[in-house]
């Protein structure tokens, strides 16, 4: 089987109206060359707004591939909490976070894409992590969206797993449901060994702002469940790059680069080709840049959408 991993589309009617387009592009690359799956690992929109998932969903709707065998996609902290556009919002965000409904978000995003996750065994009370299994292989979904706090996560950009989700997560992945199953973690933070700086497409105050809180708290005590319970591979995003990286004999791919990158003519995806035999895995990167220049027309495009 072909996956294709996206991440960090940042999706915005308002602000990011090339990211649409781009995201356009990359369901339209999936489409051509019949791959088996995507994958989307969080921050589907910009702004934690309904409607901007409401935009993915039309898209993978127009393209025929709006089903839950087709596609996959996790939740990421700009769905739960949004972000800035301007250098104002930067005072106005904080209170925006004290203000939002953690689980009720998390319920909303899940509604809004429910074919997406049918056939899939959720974890109470908490949705997340939830388990789909497409043909040999198994995805395991896991929040890592940490909790909104003025000294621990000021900019709700860290990350962790709670104590319940963990419990809950090793119960999925020790599941005699996906006992003879290739195990496929998505998480939306990366799991770096430093902290490494976003190339978001804010101001550049958030992005110095960002470099120091985007770390996910407890990946060790992650990286050593999944090793234990035979996990080969790890998608995410976060930070906005293309990355492939090797923890513990794990291998994470990074797709927080495919869209929100900053140069208006690349879009980029993550190929993992689960059928090139040993080694099993086989990841490649695929550059849209040059078959995909954004058109000088783009109203008419957005239309579409």
């Amino acid at each position: 089987m072909k996956f294709l991993h996206l991440s960090d589309l940042h999706l915005s009617s308002t602000f990011k109206k090339e990211n649409i387009i781009k995201t356009r592009n990359l369901l339209k690359h999936f489409v051509d060359n019949n791959y088996d799956h995507l994958v989307i690992t969080g921050d589907i929109s910009d702004n934690a707004q309904e409607k901007d998932w409401l935009l993915l969903k039309k898209m993978l709707q127009l393209f025929g591939i709006y089903n839950s065998d087709k596609v996959t996609v996790i939740i990421g902290n700009h769905d739960i909490y949004g972000g800035v556009q301007t250098a104002l919002d930067i005072l106005s965000f904080p209170k925006r976070c004290q203000q939002t409904e953690y689980f009720a978000k998390i319920k909303q995003f899940v509604l809004t894409f429910k074919e997406l996750h049918e056939d899939v065994v959720f974890s109470y009370p908490n949705i997340y992590p939830f388990t789909k299994v497409v043909g040999d292989y198994a995805f395991i979904a896991v929040n890592t969206i940490d909790f909104y706090s003025r000294f621990y996560n000021p900019f709700a950009s860290n990350g962790k797993v709670s104590s319940i989700d963990f419990n809950n997560l090793a119960n999925q992945l020790s599941s005699d449901i996906i006992t003879d199953k290739e195990k496929i973690i998505l998480a939306h933070h990366h799991f770096y060994k430093n902290n490494c700086e976003s190339t978001s497409s804010y101001s550049t105050i958030w992005n110095k702002i960002e470099k120091y809180t985007m770390k996910l708290r407890g990946k060790k005590k992650l990286i050593k469940l999944f090793s234990n319970n035979n996990v080969k591979l790890v998608l995410h995003g976060h930070s906005h790059e293309t990355k492939l990286y090797t923890r513990k004999g794990i291998d994470f791919v990074n797709a927080g680069g495919c869209v929100d990158n900053l140069i208006p003519s690349l879009c980029s995806s993550i190929l993992i080709d689960m059928s090139k035999g040993n080694p099993y895995l086989s990841i490649e990167e695929i550059k849209t840049a040059e078959s995909f220049i954004l058109p000088s027309k783009q109203n008419a495009l957005l239309k579409t959408v």
